[in-house]
């Protein structure tokens, strides 16, 4: 076997696990594990490493077959295409020809390599899993001639004011033809170590492609014909050969595209790829404001806004918090096994739940205002949403990889998910108590999900603490702490709304400005502690608890307290009392009884549980999630 045929990016396996290979499980059917179980060692963790993973092209042992039908293909439609007005002109002069000459050395090239048992995905007759080999560079060298042909039938046409002849246009939608065909070759050794990503995104990138050129085909098309060609116009036309160039060739240059366990090439790609191409699209519709008068590009700038989610959730939830993983304790030392809690029995699945909840209120209500007031760039709502399903997208992405809200990992995306959630919160009650009238129906109902979603996650992330609870028979006192924090928000929500409509503009009173700025930071610094793990044991939920109550509620009871703001409503008295007792309440149980008195027991129990939670491991039998 030729040196250049040996697939040189997974090496053999390991004797020990390294901390990559832990972090993600590939998904694996059952014959994939009975077909490489020659080649593949299990780690801890149910991971699959090996050198002969997968099949590199989605034709398998067909590879060969495909690779002739496609470059007969080839050869045949641009040929003719190119050859017929050639003959007939008698004239080789013209940036077609110069093209496919190009193009026809790729042509005779791969079929060599083809015939010689070097296929375009990089893998030989003898070696059907290697990544890397002249039968794809053959592939790159062909397929590059076909995108650059492309780029000059697109640079002509718009030097041409967009009139583009009836065989440069056919020559372009072979061309396109030619390239997904391409793309194929090397897509199926990413649906093996990513399938759920693979499936998506691939296919995904190829309708965005195919959906711009029918954007760009109608505001040619149907623009007047005394009509200046606007900035929409340029950019969408552009769009097509730059997507098609930042789609392909790294795809096909990288070896290591679609391979690793983390996908960090492929994660990388995207993200760059949507922000080169999609950004500038986004930004240019909305400084010209086409959207208005075009119902596509309305509905083009929701679709591409959900490609950058897609693709910033990928980076973030593959890159980011996969890698912040911590490596297990092998240590076999250890005298006592670490106290481990049956887990609190919410089901796994009530994730996927809340995620499609929070999806579905959250778009409705954004597209019922984006379409009723007809703006997007100038909707803060939009924004809101844009950046609320970033968080939501990441809880689905990690729990399609195995990890539920019940797992560390994904009480922290769920908590990441609610920040965006409570930021909206508080803008749509800034906004509806800037003005004097009442705020829309739609307001208090969108309002009402969210907190219904917030309250949703809360379960998860006490799901341990509630559990670690009835070991030291205080399951109750953490619903109390759950219970009467909620329901402290929702009074302060509701004193709000009230002296909104005794005050007129809420924020032109101090009182009313002072309940915001609480509630606001209440909601805050409930959910980011949470990310850094303060759910997870006793100590940590009884100092969370005092420091959240003495930064919120014990202020604004002293300041109403001494601006007398409670004889405004009787319902502020109410809630003022409410407080009271529940900030004695707080420093009563979460102070004096356990953070001194208890403090030895206490300190203790701490240090066994934190190991509890490190022994739970994401992905085990109690949250282990079917693919």
């Amino acid at each position: 076997m030729a040196a250049g045929d040996v697939n040189d990016e997974v090496p053999d396996p390991p004797e020990l696990p390294n901390e990559e290979s832990e972090l993600l499980p590939i998904q694996r059917s059952d014959a994939d594990v009975e077909e490489e179980a020659g080649h593949v060692e299990t780690q801890m963790t149910g991971t699959k490493t090996g050198a002969k993973s997968a099949r590199t092209s989605v034709f398998g042992e067909k590879e060969n077959v495909m690779a002739t039908l496609w470059l007969t293909f080839t050869f045949l439609y641009w040929s003719i295409i190119v050859w017929m007005p050639t003959i007939k002109n008698l004239s080789f002069q013209s940036s077609a020809f110069v093209m496919w000459c190009f193009g026809f050395m790729g042509m005779l090239t791969s079929a060599y390599v083809s015939y010689e048992g070097k296929y375009p995905s990089g893998s030989t007759r003898e070696d059907p899993f290697a990544t890397s080999g002249i039968g794809r560079y053959a592939t790159i060298f062909l397929t590059s001639a076909v995108i650059l042909d492309v780029v000059i039938i697109m640079f002509i046409a718009l030097l041409n004011d967009y009139e583009m002849a009836v065989s440069d246009a056919v020559r372009l939608s072979f061309h396109c033809v030619h390239i997904f065909w391409t793309s194929l070759f090397f897509y199926n050794r990413f649906y093996q170590t990513h399938s759920f990503m693979a499936s998506r995104a691939f296919f995904i990138e190829w309708v965005d492609i195919a959906w711009t050129m029918v954007i760009s085909y109608t505001l040619t098309q149907f623009s007047a014909d005394d009509e200046p060609k606007s900035a929409v116009n340029y950019v969408y036309f552009c769009f097509i050969a730059i997507e098609l160039c930042a789609w392909m060739l790294p795809m096909m240059i990288s070896p290591k595209w679609g391979t690793q366990e983390y996908a960090k090439t492929v994660t990388l790609h995207l993200l760059i790829l949507d922000l080169a191409t999609d950004i500038p699209v986004i930004i240019t519709v909305f400084v010209e404001e086409a959207y208005q008068d075009n119902p596509l590009l309305f509905i083009d700038m929701i679709w591409k806004s959900t490609l950058l989610i897609r693709s910033i959730s990928y980076y973030l939830v593959n890159q980011v918090l996969y890698k912040a993983k911590r490596l297990e304790d092998d240590d076999d030392d250890q005298s006592t096994e670490p106290w481990i809690p049956d887990r609190f029995r919410i089901p796994a699945k009530s994730t996927l739940i809340w995620i499609y909840f929070v999806y579905t209120y959250w778009t409705i209500f954004t597209l019922y205002s984006l379409i009723s007031t007809n703006t997007i760039a100038t909707n803060f709502e939009y924004y809101t949403w844009f950046f609320g399903m970033i968080g939501v997208t990441c809880v689905h992405d990690t729990y399609a990889a195995g990890y539920s809200a019940l797992t560390k990992r994904g009480r922290s995306m769920m908590a990441f998910a609610c920040t965006f959630i409570c930021t909206d919160m508080m803008i749509h009650s800034f906004v509806g108590l800037s003005v004097a009238e009442a705020p829309p129906w739609a307001v208090f109902v969108k309002l009402v999900f969210m907190a219904i979603s917030v309250l949703w996650a809360l379960l998860f992330f006490y799901d341990y603490a509630l559990e670690a609870g009835r070991t030291g028979g205080v399951l109750n006192k953490a619903w109390l702490s759950l219970l009467t924090e909620w329901i402290d928000i929702l009074l302060m929500y509701m004193a709000i709304f009230i002296l909104h409509g005794e005050l007129g503009a809420c924020f032109d009173a101090a009182i009313c400005v002072t309940y915001f700025v609480v509630a606001s930071i209440k909601l805050y610094l409930w959910f980011f502690p949470i990310m850094f793990g303060y759910s997870d044991t006793e100590w940590y939920i009884h100092v969370h608890m005092l420091i959240l109550d003495s930064l919120t509620d014990l202020p604004l009871v002293i300041t109403i307290i001494a601006t007398e703001g409670y004889l405004i409503h009787w319902f502020l008295f109410v809630d003022i009392s409410y407080k009271i007792i529940m900030l004695l309440k707080c420093y009563a149980y979460h102070g004096l009884i356990n953070l001194v008195l208890r403090k030895v027991e206490l300190d203790q129990k701490h240090k066994e549980q934190l190991r509890g939670a490190d022994k739970i491991e994401d992905g085990d039998d109690d949250t282990e999630i079917e693919q």
